[in-house]
């Protein structure tokens, strides 16, 4: 046996290939290992009081702060998702419903089956394979196109009881499918012409639209959507909702209804219609994972940290908050491990305002990372909890110059007037005149 590079990108991995072998070598170089995931979310701290003409304090740079946490946490081999709370919302929804569509494929394979023998007049196999479809089709109600293929599974599976000549059974599925899909037809082109006279009379039986009314409760209101907007849809159709309530014109028969409403598990409920019409109530259970999640927008919790680790397969969540006190830059961060569930004490910095935040995020990762510095087990996040960031202080007034502060050249002036004052109003002395006579003069006068 032989072996030879040919000249291409790959020759010179070739040529190094055939120089191990040469020498003996069995190892060979291994790929790297995938880089493992992680999430960044930064908070902002509680707003401080202030004075009511003082100037707004700047935004806090929250932005800044998430993106230098990403950039150095990615130079830690962390492939560090963006988003992370929007992503983990569409993937928990699409973990509810991918499972769904798979196995819709399914029911849609055994329709084609159903189909195929009925073609070869094999009605046995043919109502088999569609009484299987319609159990498995009646599992999937949640998704929106699962009402309209479960009324092709029960018109077909009509024809193979009516060539089974179970008139009766076949003409009550029918009426279902019809009930499901009014604008169902059956022609002369896909049955035998008796089988499409009976699907026509099953629709000429159908009497007028009646009324159904839903009413969808929600007893027990999550945190992250205390007043959510609810979603009805009846056989597929979203129709209009206001305030939890709906009605709707539908034939009388099956129907389907399905709820939704954000933060809570959709329900789906079939239900008869009588000819007089049909009132549902349909109550709606908080979905843990989604509340939780939600609830993540505002602080973190332990259950959001669980649920933010599950659904979007992490390793490690670092947890930010950005505030003032003081009329400081307060910056702090907590690491949560998620193989663990353990998130490590808290690590706040302080700094003067416009400090440049790289050295910040570099102590702050360094802190976190410490091998000295064990997580706790378990317990709750709080970073958000520290009188830093929970109760900053307000900023302290600006300390001005003596030379510049008012009240000094207010009291010069007033001890400068007073003095000026005092002597204007000083009496003064009234002038006095005093005559001395000299005797001796007089004596030469004489």
């Amino acid at each position: 046996m032989s072996s030879r590079c040919h000249p291409g990108p790959a020759a010179s991995l070739c040529a190094r290939g055939v120089l191990a072998l040469l020498l003996g070598s069995t190892s060979m170089p291994m790929p790297a290992a995938a880089a493992e995931r992680a999430a960044v979310l930064v908070y902002p701290g509680q707003p401080a009081s202030r004075p009511p003409r003082a100037p707004e304090p700047p935004p806090l740079p929250l932005a800044q702060v998430a993106g230098h946490l990403r950039q150095r946490l990615a130079e830690r081999n962390l492939a560090v998702i963006e988003g992370a709370l929007d992503q983990a919302l569409r993937a928990h929804a699409a973990r509810q419903t991918q499972p769904l569509l798979m196995k819709l494929g399914g029911v849609r394979e055994l329709l084609r089956s159903g189909q195929q023998h009925l073609a070869e007049v094999e009605l046995e196999q043919a109502e088999a394979a569609l009484r299987e479809a319609e159990r498995r089709c009646s599992e999937l109600l949640l998704l929106p196109e699962a009402p309209g293929l479960l009324a092709e599974v029960l018109r077909w599976r009509g024809v193979a009881l009516f060539e089974l000549h179970r008139r009766s059974d076949a003409l009550a599925l029918f009426r279902r499918a019809l009930a499901l899909q009014p604008t169902s037809v059956l022609t002369e082109a896909d049955v035998r012409p008796e089988v499409a006279s009976t699907f026509r009379r099953a629709a000429a039986e159908q009497g007028p639209p009646v009324t159904l009314r839903v009413v969808v409760r929600m007893s027990e209101p999550t945190r992250a959507s205390p007043e959510a907007t609810v979603s009805i849809s009846i056989d597929g159709v979203e129709v209009p909702t206001l305030q939890g309530r709906a009605e709707y014109a539908v034939p009388a028969g099956e129907h389907v209804v399905v709820a939704r409403a954000p933060g809570y598990l959709p329900m789906v409920q079939q239900l008869e219609v009588s000819p007089e019409g049909g009132e549902l109530t349909v109550d709606l259970r908080p979905d843990p994972v989604e509340a939780a999640l939600q609830g993540m927008r505002r602080r973190p919790s332990a259950q959001g940290l669980a649920a933010l680790c599950d659904v979007l397969s992490l390793s490690e969540v670092v947890l930010a908050a950005v505030g003032q006190d003081a009329g400081q830059q307060v910056i702090g961060a907590q690491r949560h491990r998620c193989a663990t569930g353990t998130t490590g004490p808290a690590v706040l910095l302080r700094a003067d305002r416009g400090a440049a935040l790289r050295p910040l995020i570099d102590q702050l990762l360094a802190a976190l990372w410490h091998p000295a510095v064990p997580p706790p087990h378990g317990g709750a996040p709080d970073l958000l909890d520290r009188p830093a960031l929970a109760t900053p202080r307000p900023e302290p007034p600006p300390r001005v110059p003596l030379y510049a502060r008012p009240w000094i050249w207010i009291g010069a002036a007033v001890v400068v007037s007073a003095a000026l004052l005092g002597v204007a109003l000083r009496p003064q002395p009234e002038p006095t005149t005093t005559l001395v006579v000299d005797p001796r003069l007089f004596a030469l006068c004489f």
